[in-house]
C-alpha cells in the first residue's frame, strides 16, 4: 500500500518536523501539534478532519451563538489584525440581519466561515451554513456571478 497525498497543501497545513535535502519526510503515526498561546482573544485552534489547522470563535448575535471558522494561519501574529477586521465586519452583518434572527434557528444549527485571500488580505469572503436544512447562505442578496471560490 502506498502513502498518498489526498490533495494539494493549503495555507493551514502543518509542515513536517523533518526535512532531508529537498525531500519532506513524514514520520509514521499521528504527530501531536504543540499548542500555542498567541492567538487573538477568543480564538481557539482546532484540527480539521483532513489534518489542516482551523481556527474558530463564537459570536453571539441577538441570542444566537454562531461558531465562526477560518483557515487563516492565526499562529502568525501578522494575521491577527486581518482576522479582527474580518470578524468585526461579519459580526456587524450578523447583528443587522433580521432574516437570520427571525428564522428560529438554534445555536448549533448555524456556522460561518471567513475566507481571506492570500493575494488580497483586505478582501474577505464569508458564507454561512444551516446544518438543519443542509444549505449554504449569505446575509444579503447575492447573484452567483458575484460569488468566487477562495482559490479563484
Amino acid at each position: 500500500m502506498l502513502p498518498l497525498v489526498p490533495r494539494a497543501p493549503t495555507q493551514g497545513d502543518r509542515l513536517p518536523d523533518a526535512l532531508e535535502g529537498r525531500q519532506v519526510i513524514f514520520k509514521s503515526g499521528p504527530q501531536p501539534i504543540p499548542k500555542v498561546n498567541n492567538l487573538p482573544d477568543g480564538w481557539v485552534e482546532d484540527i480539521h478532519p483532513e489534518g489542516q489547522l482551523l481556527y474558530s470563535k463564537v459570536v453571539s448575535s441577538c441570542g444566537l451563538n454562531i461558531r465562526v471558522h477560518t483557515d487563516l494561519p492565526l499562529r502568525s501574529t501578522e494575521n491577527h489584525p486581518v482576522i479582527l477586521v474580518a470578524f468585526g465586519r461579519l459580526s456587524q452583518l450578523l447583528e443587522s440581519s433580521e432574516e437570520l434572527h427571525n428564522a428560529q434557528l438554534k445555536d448549533s444549527e448555524v456556522e460561518a466561515c471567513i475566507l481571506v485571500s492570500d493575494d488580497f488580505p483586505d478582501e474577505f469572503g464569508y458564507y454561512l451554513v444551516n446544518h438543519r436544512d443542509q444549505t449554504t447562505f449569505w446575509l444579503q442578496e447575492v447573484g452567483m456571478h458575484k460569488t468566487r471560490s477562495p482559490a479563484a
